[in-house]
């Protein structure tokens, strides 16, 4: 049940001519500042494919009464959470992974320097970025409707980035601290700079990402089965 929720979810994010437009428009900046630049740089900007395709994913569905329509069927509730997840993160990582190339190919072909140990560093980041940012979002739009979810993420991130800039004009590190963990929560990524400059692979890391992306899917998991739906009217 929850691949044919995932399969479901993916058609239903590709067939909006809204969300392909934003997905077209996210190539076209990038590869042309590489064609002029000839450098190649890739970091947070692939977070772009989670949030188009991750943006109301259980909010809108909530919004247009489909959500009761679903669970008016017999689909397991965290079935139904994972396999959303699932359905957004997916293609929007194989998008992540074809902008990265498709942006190499574009820097090899305008004659820049390419360096492969970058090439490399960025296809294995790419996936963790879209996948934990994906998780996230999730987890907003399991608490409010349509796309609100964009919107709390974003006053979280701002709220966070006050907090920040007053504890560090403060001299308080401890809550600059808790600003900047509130901040890798909110864009979870797994940084693969050790084992490409001859250090470590970062395990603490990898258990910070996973913790961060199975607190939030159990998060909306919870919030999903908290839902009380109406299932018609009298």
């Amino acid at each position: 049940m929850t691949l044919t929720i995932a399969l479901a979810t993916a058609r239903q994010r590709f067939t909006s001519p809204f969300r392909l437009v934003l997905l077209a428009f996210t190539f076209l900046p990038w590869h042309l500042g590489a064609l002029l630049s000839h450098q190649f740089q890739v970091s947070s900007e692939v977070m772009l494919f989670g949030f188009i395709l991750t943006a109301g994913v259980i909010g809108q569905e909530v919004s247009s009464g489909v959500l009761q329509l679903v669970f008016a069927r017999p689909v397991k509730r965290w079935e139904y959470v994972i396999g959303r997840w699932l359905g957004v993160a997916l293609p929007a990582s194989a998008l992540a992974i074809v902008f990265v190339l498709s942006l190499a190919g574009v820097v090899s072909l305008s004659g820049g320097a390419l360096e492969w140990k970058s090439v490399m560093r960025a296809l294995l980041e790419a996936p963790f970025r879209v996948f934990g940012i994906s998780a996230v979002l999730l987890m907003f739009s399991a608490a409010v409707k349509g796309l609100g979810d964009l919107a709390v993420w974003a006053m979280v991130g701002i709220v966070g980035g006050i907090v920040g800039g007053f504890g560090g004009s403060r001299g308080w590190k401890w809550l600059a601290r808790a600003a900047e963990e509130l901040g890798n929560f909110l864009s979870p990524c797994l940084s693969w700079s050790g084992p490409f400059s001859g250090g470590t692979w970062p395990l603490q890391d990898a258990v910070a990402w996973c913790s961060t992306v199975a607190i939030c899917l159990t998060i909306a998991i919870v919030l999903v089965n908290r839902k009380e739906l109406s299932y018609g009217s009298t």
